[in-house]
């Protein structure tokens, strides 16, 4: 199960998205929905979390044209790798509209349009040091929850540096995804879609004490459910092991949204995570915590959370979107729903 949940949510590397203009972390009133949450303070590596840089980081420079290799892994089976998957590789990180389509009429459009070879590998055209986005449509090797894969989309994957480097790709099996979702004591929807990554500070490392939100395209909030086959925001127990008790990131910064309920075909979901950045103030009651309060397990204030990063990427029903969240950048397009 650590293998299957590390896989899923922690992904490649610290990528990020690829837009601009907002700057500074945000209050409950500036991104829309309830009021900010209170967290203990935000942890990285054992120490404080390093965000002096939100609001002001930016997207990679992207080099020149490379070629490298992905090899297609079957995400929480060992390393197995998929093979036959169909797959749309855009190497500026924009997932066409072709590539958005609908399963059974798709091509790639300005994207690369590769099948993943008898062991999962496809050689690929990427910009050096830039992201890369792809999808994994839908694939069926045989009638088994464990060879069914289901349509899934990464964005924001960092290229390698030169030619001939290898990157993992991930494709997410019916029996996983389930798997994971069970593990959180959640009923997967089918109708619904998964998203999935870790969290991490100014330095790349891992947060712990950090939640996530999700909005619709629209700037509504999609909220926690009350019925198990409703959305849910789950976290993991530092040893990337799924926690259904968890209330905010451990020290392995995963996150699981499930039951994500997009609005369409390939809705572009907007997440959002908060901390708590301020020093970590000691307490034994209320009255030390000034607005917060304070949590006696811990022994620690709870304070006001503000916005520290934002990603958006597409959702497709009974899919799987996988995005890894770093600091609140000042590169979002005006059109990207970070962009507030």
């Amino acid at each position: 199960m650590a293998a299957a949940a590390a896989t899923l949510a922690a992904c490649n590397g610290s990528g990020g998205n690829t837009d601009a203009g907002h700057t500074g972390a945000d209050t409950g009133a500036d991104a829309g929905g309830p009021a900010a949450p209170l967290l203990p303070s935000a942890v990285a590596s054992g120490t404080s979390a390093m965000t002096s840089c939100v609001g002001t980081t930016t997207h990679p420079t992207p080099g020149a044209d490379i070629s490298i290799t992905m090899t297609l892994k079957s995400f929480g089976e060992n390393g197995d790798t998929a093979n036959g998957a169909e797959i749309c590789f855009c190497p500026n990180n924009i997932l066409s509209t072709q590539a958005l389509a609908t399963m059974t009429a798709h091509d790639c459009g300005t994207c690369q349009d590769v099948t993943s070879d008898a062991t999962g590998h496809v050689t690929v055209t990427a910009q050096a040091n830039g992201w890369y986005a792809y999808r994994v449509f839908f694939h069926q090797i045989a009638m088994t929850q464990r060879t069914t894969f289901l349509d899934s989309i990464q964005v924001n994957e960092p290229a390698p540096a030169a030619a001939g480097g290898m990157v993992d790709g991930n494709a997410v099996s019916q029996l996983i995804a389930t798997t994971i979702s069970e593990a959180q004591l959640i009923t997967r929807d089918p109708t619904a879609t998964t998203i999935a990554g870790r969290i991490f500070d100014c330095a790349g490392n891992d947060m712990s004490n950090v939640i996530v939100r999700a909005f619709h395209q629209d700037g509504t909030e999609i909220p926690e459910g009350a019925e198990v086959s409703a959305a849910h925001f789950r976290y993991f127990d530092g040893t990337e092991n799924p926690d259904a008790s968890a209330t905010w990131t451990n020290s392995d910064g995963l996150y699981v949204a499930l039951n994500v309920p997009p609005v369409g075909h390939s809705e572009l979901i907007r997440v959002e995570a908060w901390a708590n950045t301020a020093a970590s103030v000691s307490c034994t009651m209320d009255s030390q915590c000034g607005t917060g309060t304070c949590d006696t397990t811990l022994g620690q204030c709870l304070q006001e959370a503000h916005r520290i990063g934002c990603e958006a990427v597409p959702a497709f029903p009974n899919g799987v979107s996988i995005i890894n969240i770093g600091p609140l950048r000042s590169d979002y397009e005006a059109t990207d729903p970070c962009h507030l």
